[in-house]
């Protein structure tokens, strides 16, 4: 798992949430869906309760997500809302 990835939250009030990973360390990932949690705030997970995906963002997303100018939180929702929908189509 790195950053810009995209994860499934296992457990938790928030399980079933997709995200966006911000920042990664041994014990902890922090991500962020671009709503409740913003990257600003991202949330604290344990890796145990985090389902990782085959998806990322592309390299230039990628790129602007840890530069310095960085990526919106609007554009992080609207990254992850795409994401889901074209899941819930395949499984349609």
């Amino acid at each position: 798992m790195q950053t810009g990835d995209f994860v499934f939250s296992r457990a938790g009030r928030d399980k079933g949430t997709a995200y966006l990973v911000v920042q990664t360390k041994k014990a902890a990932v922090w991500v962020t869906d671009g709503r409740t949690h913003g990257k600003e705030r991202p949330k604290k997970k344990n890796p145990r309760h985090i389902q990782p995906t085959s998806a990322h963002l592309t390299e230039a997303q990628r790129e602007r997500l840890t530069g310095e100018k960085g990526i919106s939180n609007e554009e992080i929702a609207e990254i992850l809302g795409k994401y889901v929908q074209g899941l819930q189509k395949l499984r349609k």
